[in-house]
């Protein structure tokens, strides 16, 4: 498995992790997740282009990077408060 693919996949789930832990979980799994997703990406175009054999696990990191950053800002936007 090339390194992005790995990286992608071990940051997803550290951020999809980190995403269940209030207030500092919020601080962490915004970079793990944007990282996870920039590393995930970039092996998927390697892997379209023919330089890379398997996409499965950068596939996986990039949706785990994603699903955690989806999931931070649901919270964030639960907890906001706005003056009705």
């Amino acid at each position: 498995m090339p390194w992005p693919a790995k990286f992608a996949l071990v940051l997803g789930l550290a951020a999809l992790v980190c995403s269940f832990i209030p207030v500092v979980g919020d601080y962490v799994t915004i970079p793990l997740g944007v990282i996870a997703i920039i590393l995930g990406c970039l092996d998927i175009w390697r892997a379209e282009r023919g330089r890379r054999a398997r996409v499965v696990p950068a596939t996986f990191g990039t949706i785990f990077g994603g699903l955690a950053l989806l999931l931070v800002m649901i919270s964030m936007m639960a907890t906001q408060d706005v003056p009705v």
